[in-house]
């Protein structure tokens, strides 16, 4: 009867164990606590690699459940960011989430560019847009400091159950860079000295307002001023009459800095990039800027895949222009160096 007994309490101790190998007898015998990691990659970017230690210093995640429903939040900054192997670990339910990031935007408490909704009015994923601070004069909006760098990321995840053995399940977040800088420098075809303070700098673009998805949301125009005005120095080749040579001198030139939100082929017309002269405020150079950028799109020679133009703007943040200028102060618009390419237009090209 004894014998009985006990091979009956075997059999469903049998039973029983297969349910949770990390309950019952074993427990002791490993470690069966669950946890969900999220990473962060940012190679979106010309040289294709990740610069997320460098260049990222905060961040801004949250969880939505598969209807929408924020379900957590959570915001670090500083320099944890650049430890290797940095990750959050996400207190979930094994399910289906989408998660959004948001890097950037808490840099500096209290003087931020950019506003995300605070977590109490974010309960759905549309709520989770980031917005441009801006300034107004009159009806103009505008900014004119050297905007933080901005990062968007999304990626949607079914996490595992890992309640059976316990484990770790780790998912990687990719980031987009929200945020350009263009420098835009004037040089004097004569060989004369171009004053800086003798031009005003701006771009124009309605993209201050960036939804969940990191589509540009209707917006106001808003126009960057430049934060940075320098003097600069470069040598130019000046024809000597006396012995018919040219001969290499340094001139002063121009060079102001913007930053830009998010560059998009959709808003190619109405992003515009004008230069003015301060005397008078007639026009020097007014040009459609994305149009202008992606013409040296597939010139780097780097031998890396065929960029179609959005993913070229994502992934290039940096734009360096110069205007060579005539004997009135105008744009000679057959020439323009973009990113080191020095560009001869055509008459069919864009005026």
């Amino acid at each position: 009867m004894f014998k009985n007994l006990l091979h009956r309490l075997l059999l469903c101790a049998a039973l029983v164990l297969p349910l949770s190998a990390c309950e019952g007898f074993f427990e002791e015998e490993g470690d069966c606590s669950v946890h969900y990691l999220l990473r962060f990659c940012y190679d979106y970017n010309m040289k294709y690699a990740d610069a997320f230690s460098h260049e990222v210093k905060s961040v801004r995640v949250y969880a939505f459940d598969a209807d929408n429903n924020m379900v957590w939040s959570t915001i670090e900054s500083g320099e944890c960011l650049a430890e290797e192997g940095y990750t959050i670990e996400m207190p979930l339910d094994p399910g289906n989430y989408t998660i959004l990031a948001w890097c950037g935007a808490d840099n500096n408490p209290g003087a931020e560019h950019f506003t995300i909704a605070p977590d109490k009015e974010v309960s759905r994923i549309t709520d989770a847009n980031c917005i441009l601070e801006r300034k107004h004069q009159g009806s103009r909006a505008f900014h004119n400091e050297d905007l933080h760098p901005l990062f968007h990321g999304s990626v949607s995840t079914d996490l595992p159950d890992l309640g059976y053995e316990g484990g770790t399940y780790t998912v990687t977040m990719p980031l987009i860079k929200d945020t350009n800088q263009i420098s835009v420098i004037l040089q004097h075809l004569s060989g004369e000295d171009v004053n800086v303070n003798d031009f005003d700098f701006r771009i124009t673009a309605a993209n201050g307002h960036m939804l969940h998805n990191n589509e540009l949301a209707d917006d106001e125009e808003i126009e960057y001023r430049a934060w940075g005005r320098f003097s600069g120095q470069a040598g130019v080749e000046v024809n000597d009459p006396s012995t018919r040579s040219g001969a290499i001198t340094q001139v002063q030139v121009a060079r102001a800095d913007l930053t830009v939100a998010r560059l998009t082929v959709d808003q190619r017309q109405k992003t515009m990039l004008h230069i003015t002269r301060q005397s008078d405020g007639a026009t020097v150079v007014r040009i459609p800027l994305v149009d202008y950028a992606l013409l040296v799109k597939d010139l780097d020679g780097s031998g890396l895949p065929i960029h179609d133009d959005q993913e070229y703007l994502d992934r290039q943040d940096r734009y360096s222009m110069m205007f060579f200028l005539d004997d009135s102060g105008k744009w000679v618009s057959t020439v323009i160096c973009i990113n080191s390419w020095r560009l001869v237009l055509q008459d069919h090209v864009l005026q």
